[in-house]
């Protein structure tokens, strides 16, 4: 057995610390002391690798309050389809992981460290842009009516409404359409701004 640390190991424990933790990538003065400039570019709150973090972490911890907190950040993105606040992305990009089943076309998965100069900073995993990529996206009937980011969603329609879409059809061409019909979402899928949503898509 060697008596050598692995380099990821050298000079901090394996437990998260604030140096290799995404969550304390912030824009204050201390996270910059704690981790420089990179915690201003690329691992930015509002950064690729900070979103993709996010939504993995959202998606896998039951939307806890740091992921509710987050859902309320009020600053504005662009991205290419659409303006959101970056609350609305996160809930968002949170949903394209949570209610992803499967992903059809030639599509290639990603994975890289959070913070490329921490040796010990986490992976964090994402689908590269392709018009190949084919998302399949489906809920549980039976816990969806709880679920906390699917409410987000209906309650503001717009920040999702290309994975509603998605959803009611994939439910309609497996035939189960009907497994939802106690559900909120059903009603949702049910009302004319949706029929109208829909037949405009």
């Amino acid at each position: 057995m060697s008596i050598y640390r692995k380099i990821s190991n050298v000079g901090q424990s394996v437990s998260t610390t604030p140096i290799n933790n995404p969550l304390t990538y912030t824009n204050t003065l201390g996270s910059q002391f704690n981790h420089g400039a990179i915690g201003n570019t690329i691992c930015s709150p509002y950064s690729k690798n900070s979103q993709v973090f996010m939504s993995q972490y959202c998606a896998s911890n039951g939307f806890n309050e740091i992921c509710e907190l987050s859902s309320k950040d009020n600053k504005l993105l662009y991205t290419t389809t659409k303006e959101l606040t970056a609350g609305d992305l996160l809930v968002y990009n949170t949903a394209k992981i949570k209610y992803l089943s499967s992903m059809l076309g030639t599509c290639v998965s990603r994975s890289e460290q959070f913070d490329p100069t921490v040796a010990s900073s986490p992976m964090i995993t994402y689908w590269e842009e392709s018009n190949d990529c084919i998302p399949i996206y489906q809920v549980d009937p039976l816990t969806i009516d709880e679920d906390v980011v699917m409410n987000k969603i209906l309650s503001k329609p717009i920040i999702a409404i290309d994975i509603l879409v998605n959803i009611y059809k994939t439910a309609l061409r497996l035939n189960k359409l009907h497994e939802l019909s106690q559900t909120k979402l059903y009603t949702f899928f049910k009302s004319q701004d949706f029929q109208s949503a829909l037949s405009n898509i």
